[in-house]
């Protein structure tokens, strides 16, 4: 069954709709979930990158399963807020990425999202109990929602990443 298809039947039993979140690395791919309130965010998996192919086939998967309304990529802009040479290869991994799935695909700021991921790990004593790049991803997230309800920027949407931070546009497909 096509992926819209199997979201129109979970819309149509009901089911609340959900914001996954990936933090895109060069090995591997932090995964979150927010609740169906669009709430809270937390930590759901890791994907090892294999092929762009297997990787999109996963997220799609994934969006299915946790009956995702969105897509949120956290952004790797520089300190300044300049789109730097990751920044451009995780906007081209988006775009290849959205022109596969059937929901929004949408960039979110994720400047220090490791770092405070690590800081909140060890604060909780789940440091090595929770995959860094999954609690990354939860950090992005929660960050994203907070900024859906008004209280942080830092979000926008596909296409629009062009300039985030003043810098040149990201061009071309991985």
């Amino acid at each position: 069954m096509p992926l819209f298809a199997q979201r129109a039947l979970l819309a149509c039993q009901g089911v609340a709709m959900t914001v996954v979140a990936l933090d895109v690395g060069e090995r591997r791919v932090g995964v979150a979930v927010s609740d169906p309130t669009n709430t809270l965010a937390t930590p759901h998996s890791v994907i090892h990158r294999r092929s762009k192919a297997e990787d999109f086939a996963a997220v799609a998967q994934l969006v299915v399963a946790l009956a995702a309304e969105r897509v949120v990529v956290g952004l790797p802009l520089s300190l300044s807020g300049e789109m730097g040479p990751q920044a451009r290869r995780v906007t081209r991994y988006a775009r290849a990425l959205a022109a596969r799935l059937d929901v929004p695909v949408e960039f979110h700021d994720e400047r220090y999202s490791t770092a405070t991921a690590d800081a909140l790990l060890i604060e909780s004593g789940r440091k090595g109990k929770v995959p860094i790049d999954a609690a990354a991803a939860a950090v992005i997230l929660q960050d994203f929602l907070d900024s859906q309800r008004g209280s942080t920027p830092g979000s926008w949407p596909l296409g629009q990443e062009d300039d985030p931070g003043g810098d040149e546009p990201g061009d071309g497909i991985n």
